[in-house]
């Protein structure tokens, strides 16, 4: 299985190597990557093993040669990570590429062990079981379970500052190290938002605006269109988890109604329900169906930028003022 790696998305950008070396301050990022993975992600991660030796052997596959003569794969990982650039050594090539396979195992290992934590408790669910030893146990469960998210999401945030501190401009976002373009929007938009949707009753919401992002990475034209799904699901389980919801909603606007209700207790006002209208009206409706023989509508690169952040930032509001 072909697997894309960040060297493959990203293979000239970065220039962290000069004269055959790599600068200090990446070397140290990568020593920091290594305590954060193995030092604490370690104790939060169940099967943290198997993880670290698949994602080591998918990043092999893709390079096309091993990147460290140990002989645990954990052992290999851990070194590749924590080891000195060396010229004349086949297995680190050029500085470049030394530098990218890194990030590139940096990022698989994130990608893998946020994938591979179970859901967040749903606190919407009604509970199941009776008072016992049952209960008890699904609590200790349900502690374990919150402790490893908040473990991963203490990791993620540290990962980011680090790759700050580093001169990366790169941020860890939704499975992949993501190009910053705008900083005071990725610090007040993208990482918020992440925070506030790490909740088993968000994940719809994560895994529309993860493929929005992946589009847009790729290009694809219609990326504006899965942040707006992103959106759209984030206005319906708020309008359920109110009870505003009465079935006969025939689309997004009325599930907009329903939030600017009196019932609703006004979670918004009428403005802003216009406005999250007027997204839906000239954004997705027209864009959402076929074109039949009109050209097929398309955005530009900042277009889709602006899209997605303006329904990363109505999702971290609306969820926000729960």
């Amino acid at each position: 299985m072909i697997t894309e790696a960040f060297f493959q998305r990203h293979p000239n950008e970065i220039g962290f190597g000069y004269e055959g070396k790599v600068a200090p301050a990446i070397d140290k990022f990568f020593n920091q990557a290594a305590q954060i993975l193995f030092d604490d992600l370690r104790k939060v991660t169940p099967g943290f093993e198997g993880i670290v030796r698949s994602e080591y052997e998918k990043l092999v596959r893709e390079v096309g040669h091993d990147l460290s003569s140990e002989r645990e794969p954990a052992d290999r990982c851990y070194r590749c990570l924590t080891e000195t650039y060396d010229l004349w050594s086949d297995e680190h090539g050029s500085a470049q590429e030394y530098v990218n396979y890194r990030l590139s195992l940096v990022e698989l290992l994130f990608a893998e062990i946020g994938q591979s934590l179970p859901d967040r408790p749903d606190p919407t669910k009604p509970k199941v079981g009776t008072i016992g030893h049952y209960d008890k146990s699904r609590r200790l469960a349900n502690l374990v379970n919150n402790q490893a998210h908040d473990g991963f999401r203490n990791g993620v945030n540290e990962l980011n500052r680090r790759l700050e501190v580093a001169g990366i401009p790169f941020s860890y976002d939704a499975g992949k190290l993501r190009k910053i373009t705008d900083k005071p929007i990725q610090e007040n938009i993208h990482n918020p938002f992440w925070e506030l949707i790490d909740d088993a009753k968000w994940k719809s919401v994560a895994i529309e605006m993860e493929e929005a992002l992946r589009r847009r990475d790729r290009g694809d034209r219609d990326s504006p269109l899965s942040a707006m799904k992103a959106l759209e699901s984030t206005i319906k389980i708020i309008s359920d988890e109110r009870r505003l919801t009465t079935g006969k909603e025939g689309g997004a606007a009325n599930y907009i109604e329903n939030l600017a209700s009196k019932r609703g207790g006004k979670l918004i006002e009428k403005w802003e329900g216009d406005a999250l209208k007027f997204l839906f009206c000239k954004i997705r409706n027209p864009h959402g169906h076929g074109s039949g023989s009109e050209a097929p509508p398309d955005f530009s690169r900042a277009q889709m930028e602006w899209v997605i952040d303006s329904a990363m930032a109505w999702v971290k509001s609306l969820v926000g003022r729960l």
